[in-house]
């Protein structure tokens, strides 16, 4: 299916399922603006930083059923300041079938959705979709303990980039239990298989994560997790390591773990405030293979990475009565990044901030 075909498709569906059925449900319509600054757009050692605007449209439908169906679609555009040829459209929207009431035992969802970025002439080689397929399903075992499973299908395809060109299977694993003292315990397990087109290459992983959440009162929760990354053998296309752009969002598998602090505040009138801590510690290995084919690995076996960050959002949702908006809600980030690698090009700090209003139509 071209990116064309596909967009049209997704489209009719949803006007047909979506807004044309309104007999008892929700219809969300919110306009997006905002601006922010990355001292590092690529998150490599050429620190290329560049300010930017963007704006951007969400439509949501659900219908209220003991079934329910919900449609949706976000559109974005980012415009550089000074790097004008990575400015972008992107476009998701979807279709989702669940019943996941509160008082259900047995809960599931089944869900299709698309996005494509839509990139300037200059790199319209990048420009990508992806097609997501999922389901999952979550049965209470007992009272306070919860088990589910789930399962995704993703379709990725560049527009000038075949060796890029992808399908991915993930399958996840999730127990979660709560207690009384208002703490909530989850372990997960998540296995990816990722098949290219190109050479039959295939590279497969697993996550495993167990997380610890706590209520401390009303207004005030924390978590910290912990997951731990094994990878199988293999690697993707040796061709695709020669398309040298920070815009491609492809990695080299590897080992490690990483640290999650989280803490959640509302403070008053409404502010509420979010703050990520992570720590993490990575080893990444190149075979023989990839040694003689690619000179800039020639003797090199391993790649080693630890680094952390931190940000923090805030936010603030405004009630309006204006004609045609019923609420405004502010958001303002900022965060800054550190990985430390025994690669120089890997080896970077940098910050960014941002700053966004969301108006809600009535």
């Amino acid at each position: 299916m071209t990116i064309r075909k596909y967009l049209n498709a997704v489209s009719i569906i949803f006007l047909i399922l979506g807004f044309n059925n309104v007999s008892y449900g929700y219809t969300g319509i919110s306009v997006e603006s905002g601006g922010g600054y990355s001292s590092n757009l690529y998150a490599d050692s050429f620190s290329l930083g560049d300010s930017y605007l963007y704006g951007g449209l969400s439509l949501t439908n659900i219908q209220f059923d003991n079934t329910r169906l919900k449609t949706y679609y976000d559109l974005t555009y980012y415009r550089y300041s000074d790097r004008n040829s990575i400015n972008q459209f992107n476009h998701l929207a979807g279709i989702s079938v669940f019943r996941k009431l509160v008082s259900d035992k047995l809960k599931w969802s089944v869900d299709l959705a698309g996005t494509y970025r839509d990139y300037t002439e200059a790199n319209s080689d990048y420009d990508n979709y992806n097609i997501f397929l999922s389901g999952d399903i979550s049965y209470c075992i007992i009272t306070g303990l919860r088990g589910g499973l789930a399962y995704r299908l993703k379709r990725s395809e560049y527009s000038g980039f075949d060796n890029l060109n992808h399908t991915e299977h993930k399958v996840k694993s999730t127990i979660i239990k709560t207690l009384p003292t208002r703490t909530t315990v989850r372990a997960k397990a998540e296995f990816y298989r990722r098949y290219f087109k190109i050479d039959d290459s295939k590279v497969d992983w697993l996550d495993l994560e167990f997380k610890l959440s706590q209520s401390i009162d009303i207004r005030t929760g924390v978590s910290a997790a912990t997951a731990i990354r094994f990878t199988g053998n293999g690697t993707r296309p040796l061709s695709s390591y020669y398309i040298l752009s920070g815009i491609t969002p492809y990695w080299d598998p590897w080992d490690g773990y990483q640290l999650h602090g989280f803490l959640k505040r509302i403070f008053p009138w409404g502010v509420i405030n979010i703050t990520n801590i992570k720590y993490w510690n990575r080893k990444f290995s190149y075979s023989e293979a990839q040694q003689e084919e690619l000179p800039w690995l020639t003797g090199i076996s391993t790649r080693n990475d630890d680094g952390w960050s931190v940000d923090t959002q805030l936010d603030k949702q405004i009630n309006l009565t204006a004609r045609y908006f019923r609420a405004l809600k502010v958001e303002l980030s900022a965060g800054y990044y550190s990985n430390n690698s025994d690669d120089d090009y890997y080896d970077y700090d940098f910050f960014q901030c941002a700053l966004s209003l969301i108006f809600y139509l009535k």
